[in-house]
């Protein structure tokens, strides 16, 4: 029953689909409207490329800020953390490391500053996103309104 209306339903569509076909031959199209449709698609796309690349600009001259700011933060919780003792251990004394690398990776691990490292990631995410979509915009505004 159920594979009976689905069947009835497409035939329906596939008559109503027909007419239309008939009626949109059968009407006349005015001279240069396709012209007229490209050149508004195009000044659409340039009006979204403008406002893409300003944005994208905003957020990539913004994460460089951030990129310097998280960089700066990043370097002095390396140096409060004694993150940097730790590791210059692992170079000296890797000998004594061996018995006690377990306790060794934890404290080296509790010293990482994280949240100014995952600052620094996401800015530089931020810088690498906003050139890949201002790169992706340049054809377009290269091109400008033209089709």
């Amino acid at each position: 029953m159920h594979h009976f209306i689905r069947l009835k339903r497409i035939t329906t569509m596939n008559n109503e689909s027909r007419q239309l076909d008939k009626v949109l031959q059968s009407a006349p199209v005015p001279a240069g409207l396709f012209d007229l449709v490209c050149r508004r698609v195009a000044l659409a796309k340039l009006a979204r490329a403008r406002v893409r690349s300003v944005v994208f600009a905003v957020a990539g001259v913004l994460s460089v800020v951030g990129l310097v700011t998280a960089f700066s933060s990043v370097s002095a919780g390396f140096v409060q953390s004694g993150f940097s003792q730790y590791l210059s251990l692992l170079f000296s004394d890797a000998g004594a490391l061996s018995s006690f690398w377990l306790d060794f990776l934890q404290s080296l691990a509790e010293s990482l500053p994280i949240l100014p490292l995952g600052i620094l990631l996401g800015s530089f995410w931020v810088l690498l996103e906003s050139i890949k979509y201002l790169f992706e915009d340049v054809p377009v505004l290269r091109r400008g309104w033209r089709f």
